[in-house]
Parts: structure tokens; sequence; C-alpha cells
């Protein structure tokens, strides 16, 4: 069904959106799926308050878009209602162009207070992509919004040109929980694409963490929610050593990405006195990925799941070995990871050791009477050279390897 609105300017029925849906961020969501029966007449028209050249079209089968243009006379234009929020917040949005027309490009400005993140009042974007291929997501950060800004569409260029936008969201930043308890498919489904601060699983100092998370991260992103002070490490999934019946894990340093599902470990030396929240991440709610080698599965998920108790499914304990969950004691939480097997290495993989290869495989055989030419932390890996002491002074308080013994730092 195709609707239209005459080529004049209308004043339209403003009903006003307060901050507090699903996870008190989401301050404005239109993707204009209800549009199609909108009595033009009556001037009802959702909740969107002045309107210039604007036609509802079918983008695809079952989907509803706005299409602006420029009739020669005026850029088309669309503003969306009082935000009724003060604060910072993003702005997400699609944009397309429709056949037959020219792409023009599309201004997206501030109606009152507030600046985008660059300071500027308004950005303009080119819209290349048609709508019959794929729409294209842009995500903006907006700061100092009061409860009567409004965010204005307009198409630019030149007579004739045209843009279409849908799935218009402002999200507070306030940010979103996942809950490690609770199923998150709706809050996932519903978020999508968003930018926001995301907080997650609550982890635990001094032993290795299993995590999944439905965004990128990276090592910075990492220091950032947990503490740059944390010695942080990162380990993904690479391969079953059968013959030594060792899953390896490699480490992740530097600018290397975690993507968006990927199960890995995580160290970090002391427990967190609040959950991590990730700061401007975009939930993409791709599903949560396994990783296999030779039979042997590294399972990411975003919910709490039952695991099996016949052996095909364990789990990472505190002291770093694999245990089969006992029954009635099969619940794990979400926003981590289990190891699945084959029936046929049930019998053998609880024995199995998680290796680690960038870790020194020759830390047992230093010698007590040696000077301490290294230091390394509880889980093998180096964090010093020669020093002074049998800790160097440069260190932090903690507890250490060195010389084959435990030293502990105060």
């Amino acid at each position: 069904m195709k609707t239209t609105i005459k080529r004049c300017t209308l004043a339209l029925i403003m009903c006003g959106m307060t901050a507090g849906s699903m996870a008190q961020t989401e301050v404005l969501n239109e993707n204009f799926t209800e549009f199609s029966s909108i009595n033009v007449n009556t001037k009802e028209f959702k909740n969107w308050s002045l309107l210039y050249c604007l036609t509802i079209i079918n983008v695809t089968s079952s989907n509803l878009a706005l299409k602006i243009e420029w009739d020669g006379n005026k850029a088309g234009y669309a503003t969306t209602p009082a935000l009724n929020y003060t604060g910072d917040a993003y702005l997400t949005f699609s944009h397309a162009y429709t056949a037959n027309n020219k792409q023009g490009k599309v201004k997206v400005s501030v109606d009152g207070e507030g600046t985008f993140d660059n300071g500027a009042s308004f950005l303009t974007f080119d819209v290349n992509t048609r709508n019959t291929v794929s729409f294209t997501p842009v995500s903006i950060k907006i700061t100092g919004i009061t409860s009567s800004t409004r965010i204005k569409f307009t198409v630019a260029g030149t007579a004739g040109n045209n843009i279409a936008i849908d799935d218009v969201k402002i999200v507070s930043t306030d940010g979103i929980t996942l809950l490690e308890g609770s199923d998150n498919t709706e809050t996932l489904t519903a978020y999508n694409g968003y930018t926001a601060h995301v907080t997650t699983r609550n982890l635990v100092g001094g032993i290795w963490n299993t995590m999944c998370l439905p965004f990128n991260v990276d090592m910075t992103s990492m220091e950032s929610a947990l503490g740059e002070n944390q010695n942080i490490q990162l380990r993904t999934y690479s391969s079953y050593d059968a013959t030594n019946n060792a899953m390896n894990f490699t480490p992740v340093t530097g600018t290397t990405v975690i993507t968006a599902g990927t199960p890995f470990l995580v160290w970090l030396e002391t427990t967190p006195e609040n959950s991590p929240v990730f700061e401007w991440v975009t939930i993409n709610n791709t599903a949560a990925k396994t990783i296999t080698d030779n039979g042997v599965s590294f399972v990411g998920t975003y919910n709490p799941v039952d695991l099996n108790t016949d052996g095909t499914h364990l789990f990472l304990t505190k002291t770093n070995t694999l245990a089969i969950p006992g029954t009635g004691k099969n619940r794990m939480n979400g926003m981590r990871a289990y190891i699945s097997v084959t029936e046929s290495l049930a019998p053998t993989i609880g024995n199995a050791r998680i290796a680690f290869l960038d870790v020194p495989t020759a830390i047992s055989a230093v010698k007590e009477q040696q000077p301490a030419t290294a230091v390394y932390n509880l889980s093998g890996q180096k964090v010093d050279g020669v020093g002074a002491g049998p800790v160097p002074a440069r260190l932090r308080k903690g507890l250490y390897i060195v010389n084959g013994k435990k030293v502990i730092k105060y």
C-alpha cells in the first residue's frame, strides 16, 4: 500500500515519547511499519511533527520507508517529535535512494539544543545505495540534548533528488544491560544495530573466565571496561591437540578484534566491584559462534543453557581444568562458553588440559638458586626481565613466579 502526503507543509499531531522503554535506553524508535494505515486527511501521521514532500514507499514486500523529495521549489524534510530527553544520545538510521530518481544526499540537523559529537549542528551524508539493494546504516552521537530538541532529515542537492530513510532510533547513553541469568534474545533483537553503553556479565579475578559478547571487542575496549591496571589477557580457541589431549588457545593482542559472537577467554588480576560496561559498542545480533577442531568445540552462548551431563559437554573450572556438570548443577549462565565434544571423545576429554601457545614451557625448570632472569604471572606469562631483586620494584603489588617459586610483592 502506498500513502502520499501532499506537497505542502503540514503541522501534525505529535505524541511525545519518554526515555524509559526496554533497558531505559530508547528515546525514539521508528521503523515506519505502521504508516500504511495512517489517515492523512486527519493529519495523524504517528508522532512526527513537520513534513514536506513526503511519500511512504514499499522498500521490500514487508517493509516501508519515508521517501523525501526535492520538488523543484523546496527541499523535502521530515522532523521528529521533541525528544523529551535531556543528556547525550546516539542517533541511528538507515538511508537509501529510490529507483528511477536522483540519489541525492541526506542532511541531518539538530533542531534546538544539542550538537553532534564533532561540535556541528548538522551533518550531510552521501546516499549511494538504491532501496532495491539495501539500506546503509548510520550511527551518530549527539550531545547536549534538551527536552525540546528535535532531529530533522532533509534531502540535499538539487531539484529531483530524493532520499529514503527508515529505522530511525535515538538511544540514550544510559546503556543496555545484558543479564547473564536471563534470556537476552528479545533485547538483542530490539537493539540490533544500536550503538550504546552495554553492561555485561560479571567476571572473577585471578582465573580464566569464558566470555561471549554480541559486539566486537579488542584489548583497548577490554581495558576500558575492566581497568588498564588489570594485566588483562585474552585468548581464542585455535585447535585441539589429540596427541597431548590439549585445547590450544592463542593470545589476542594489540588491535586484533574479537568479532561479535566469538567465544574467548579473559584473565584479569582482581574481581571488579561492578559488572563491566563497554562504552559505545554496536550491538550485532549475530548468532553466538562455535569454533571446532578435531571434534572438540568451544561454544559461545548469550543466554543461559543447560549442559549435557553425559560427558559431551564440559565447563572450565576455576583451576583451569575441564569438568563434566552434574545432574541438577548443569545450568550455565549467559555470555559464556563451554566445551562440546563428540561421543567418542567423551571418555577421554575430561582429562584434557588448557594450553596457552604463548606461555613459556620451561617455567618449572627454572632453578631456585638462579638469579631472577625473568618474572612470570600466575598464568605463566612473562611480565618482566632482569631485576635487582626477586621482584623488580617497577612491578605493581601482586603474586608472581620467580625462579620457580611463588613470590608476593607487597
